[in-house]
């Protein structure tokens, strides 16, 4: 009788700490507007981290909520913007390998390849993204960009300054021969 006791005292503090979804979508509301206003005057470490918090206390209580998904991505956007990789690419993984009529899957598959090629350099797997979104998405915004990217990916510094240098001296020379 006493375990029973116990247990429930347990469940009802644990019930009456969860937010309610309503809070946590004023919350984050609320944390959105503040890092965004913010963001002028640099990062704000101190909102982000709470709001990244925020995101993850309303994806672990209300996972099968109708914005779920798109809870995922800020959480994940904003994880990537903090370096938090691989928190980043769990939320947005999720995202991919769970829901393929994601609205805005093109976005999670950009965000994915430039972790993987940017973060954690794997370029292999950035690549795979890369791929992915310009052979589903090729009108997408981010469609040139990855395409240029996809070009130059795992070049080093000194190879993209090569070409650059070789293809600035064979318009200087297209130029002359021209003027001639």
């Amino acid at each position: 009788m006493k375990n029973i006791i116990s247990i429930l005292i347990s469940a009802l503090i644990l019930i009456s700490c969860t937010p309610s979804k309503e809070e946590l979508n004023t919350k984050i509301g609320n944390l959105e507007t503040k890092f965004s206003q913010n963001i002028k005057q640099g990062f704000d470490i101190t909102t982000a981290n709470e709001l990244l918090e925020t995101y993850a206390s309303y994806i672990k209580n209300y996972s099968d909520d109708n914005q779920i998904n798109e809870i995922k991505l800020k959480a994940g956007e904003l994880a990537m913007n903090m370096k938090k990789h691989a928190l980043a690419v769990n939320y947005l993984e999720q995202i991919y390998l769970q829901v393929s009529d994601f609205d805005k899957m093109e976005q999670v598959l950009f965000f994915l390849g430039n972790i993987y090629e940017n973060q954690i350099f794997d370029i292999e797997s950035a690549e795979k993204y890369y791929t992915e979104l310009i052979e589903k998405y090729p009108n997408s915004k981010y469609a040139n960009d990855v395409k240029i990217t996809l070009n130059n990916l795992g070049k080093t510094a000194e190879e993209l300054f090569e070409e650059l240098k070789l293809k600035n001296d064979s318009t200087q020379t297209d130029s002359l021969k021209e003027n001639i």
